[in-house]
């Protein structure tokens, strides 16, 4: 990783003064992220091997429902660490209370160290899942859909990394993922026949909340509150860290934006279709219902007219 470049001295409550040690972002991180890249991909087999396989054979799934169940198995793990922990880190730091601290005294460098290890192994979780899609023998209709999606996220963790972006996309992530634990949590139960409706209410009401959040919170921050931080003695560039133009803030909304409003429309898209489906099956239903009463109501008539005629039959006189 890059080398330190800063100490500071923290005096908390009790007067006790601790050194913590300041990192900048460099060259030298590209080759720590290849390094957990690697980690990932080891600690990806062995998991898959000796948990997500044996939960697949005793539940005996389909050969469709256990690349799925793999799929959202191993993806509930990460969301859930990377929730907590990049949540812990906000709390910890105070870095959004009150959420001007966003943004607020950018660029957000020097880094601590957990903060810096946050970040490459987000990007060293999404850059492993690219060789993955060859090593696990991914078919190919699925390549293409997974490939975007590890492209999108990595180039959204590296944007946000790079250009000094640390706050606002350490909480932009927290929200995301944590909707898509939720999500991954759901897929894992109803591939194992197990619908809860409390945690797929919980994933849509989580999601429109987040994603409005992230929206308006990104909206707040590129177009007023960082236009506000420019600091025309600081130069732009990679040795001050200092990417605060609009050059660079338009295309990070641009990014964080449509990634979120693609995330609402699907959602949207998604509750509409099931609305609209349960409509025409409830439909159908009173359809089918009706009909079985009109042919009821037929079948009465038929048997009273059968009857009328026996009666009249029998009372005919013998001629």
């Amino acid at each position: 990783t890059a080398l330190p470049i800063s100490t500071i001295n923290q005096t908390n409550e009790k007067n006790e003064t601790r050194e913590t040690v300041l990192y900048s972002i460099g060259i030298r991180d590209s080759y720590t992220t290849f390094f957990y890249t690697m980690i990932w991909i080891i600690a990806h087999a062995v998991f898959h091997e000796y948990f997500w396989e044996k939960q697949g054979r005793k539940l005996r799934l389909s050969k469709t429902k256990t690349t799925e169940f793999y799929d959202y198995g191993n993806l509930v793990v990460f969301y859930f660490a990377s929730t907590v922990a990049g949540a812990v880190i906000l709390f910890k730091q105070e870095h959004f209370m009150p959420p001007s601290q966003l943004w607020r005294q950018y660029p957000d460098l020097p880094v601590s160290f957990i903060e810096k290890m946050y970040f490459i192994l987000l990007m060293g979780f999404w850059a492993h899942n690219i060789p993955e899609l060859y090593l696990t023998k991914a078919k190919k209709e699925e390549i293409q859909k997974k490939l975007v999606l590890y492209v999108i996220n990595l180039s959204l963790v590296l944007a946000h990394y790079v250009f000094g972006f640390i706050r606002l996309g350490m909480f932009f992530f927290v929200l995301h993922n944590f909707v898509e634990f939720l999500q991954s949590l759901d897929g894992i139960l109803q591939i194992v026949g197990k619908r809860v409706r409390s945690i797929r209410t919980l994933c849509s009401v989580s999601l429109v909340l987040t994603k409005t959040t992230i929206l308006a919170v990104a909206m707040a921050a590129y177009l007023f509150g960082l236009p506000n931080q420019t600091n025309p003695d600081i130069p732009t560039g990679f040795e001050t860290g200092n990417f605060n133009v609009p050059a660079i803030r338009f295309p990070m909304l641009a990014g964080v934006a449509s990634i979120t409003l693609l995330h609402l429309w699907t959602f949207i898209s998604t509750q509409l279709k099931s609305y609209n489906e349960e409509r025409d099956r409830r439909s159908a239903i009173a359809h089918d219902r009706q009909q079985q009463k009109e042919q009821k109501k037929k079948q009465e008539e038929i048997r009273k007219r059968k009857k009328m005629a026996a009666v009249e039959s029998e009372q005919e006189p013998e001629k």
